[in-house]
C-alpha cells in the first residue's frame, strides 16, 4: 500500500494536484487548515502541527516519520499534468491510470532493490532529453516535483530547503549505490510562478548560498554549475557528477 502526499504551505487558492489525482492527500498546518478547507472543502487533508511546516524538507521528514504507511510518493501541491512521451507522442494520464502506473513503479522498485524513485526532470514537451532506447537511469538525478520513498530510511536535510532533491539523490546513492528513474515519464507544475511554498523564502542570494552549502557538503568534483549559459543568464541549478562509486 502507497499513499501520495502533497506538502502545501500558504497557497490555498493555488493548489490543482487534486485536480490531476484525487487520491493526493493535501499536508497543511493547523493554523492554515481553516482557510485551506474553505477554498477545497472537497479534497483530502492530514492536518499537521504547526513546527512541522515552514521549511520544505522538515514537513517532507515529518510525513516520512509519521505516516502510517512505509510506501510515499511525494508530490508537489501544483500539478498540472502526468504522464509519458513514449514514441515522441505526449500522453496525459487520468487520475486512475496514475494510481495504476505508481502501483507499478513501486513494484518496479522492489523488484530492482532501491528505497527511492523518480521521474525524468526534463519539461514536459523537451522530446530531445528522453532517449527512447533508455527508459530507466539507475544513478540519475530525480527532481523535487516528484519523489517516492520505498522504505527508505534517509531524510532531508533542513539546511538545504532548496537543494533537497540534489542532495537526497546524492544520499540514496551514497547509501545504496542506485535509485530508479523512469526516463520516459513527465510532470508538469508551475512551481516557480506561484505564490506560497518555497518561494516564501526563494531569492537569488538564498539559492547562491544553497548551492554553496550542497557544494560543501558532496564536494566541487560532484556539485558543479552550469556554465553554458550566457553572461547574461543565472543557473544555481547544480550539475551532478557522480562518481562510479558515490
Amino acid at each position: 500500500m502507497f499513499k501520495i502526499y502533497c506538502p502545501t504551505y500558504k497557497r490555498p487558492k493555488n493548489i490543482n494536484t487534486h485536480k490531476v489525482i484525487s487520491e493526493c492527500i493535501y499536508v497543511v498546518s493547523e493554523s492554515q487548515s481553516e482557510e485551506y478547507k474553505k477554498v477545497n472543502p472537497d479534497v483530502n487533508y492530514w492536518i499537521v502541527p504547526d513546527h512541522a511546516q515552514g521549511n520544505l524538507c522538515r514537513i517532507r521528514n515529518y510525513i516520512l516519520d509519521n505516516s502510517d504507511v512505509k510506501k510515499i510518493l511525494l508530490l508537489d501541491d501544483d500539478v498540472k499534468a502526468f504522464g509519458d512521451r513514449e514514441q515522441m507522442n505526449l500522453k496525459n494520464y487520468s487520475s486512475d491510470e496514475i494510481i495504476e502506473w505508481v502501483e507499478y513503479a513501486f513494484f518496479m522498485a522492489d523488484q530492482f532493490d532501491v528505497h527511492f524513485f523518480g521521474i525524468n526532470p526534463a519539461g514536459k514537451t523537451d522530446f530531445g532529453a528522453y532517449r527512447a532506447f533508455n527508459p530507466f537511469s539507475f544513478r540519475a538525478y530525480c527532481g523535487g516535483p516528484f519523489q517516492a520513498h520505498n522504505d527508505s530510511p534517509l531524510r532531508y536535510d533542513e539546511d538545504l530547503p532548496l537543494k533537497e532533491d540534489y542532495d537526497m539523490t546524492l544520499q540514496q546513492l551514497y547509501h545504496y549505490r542506485k535509485i530508479l528513474r523512469f526516463n520516459m515519464m513527465f510532470i508538469e507544475n508551475d512551481f516557480q510562478n506561484l505564490p506560497g511554498g518555497c518561494q516564501t523564502y526563494r531569492n537569488v542570494e538564498k539559492e547562491n548560498q544553497q548551492f554553496i552549502l550542497l557544494q560543501k557538503k558532496w564536494g566541487s568534483k560532484i556539485i558543479r554549475q552550469d556554465n553554458s549559459f550566457d553572461a547574461s543568464g543565472i543557473d544555481f541549478n547544480p550539475v551532478l557528477y557522480i562518481p562510479n562509486r558515490c
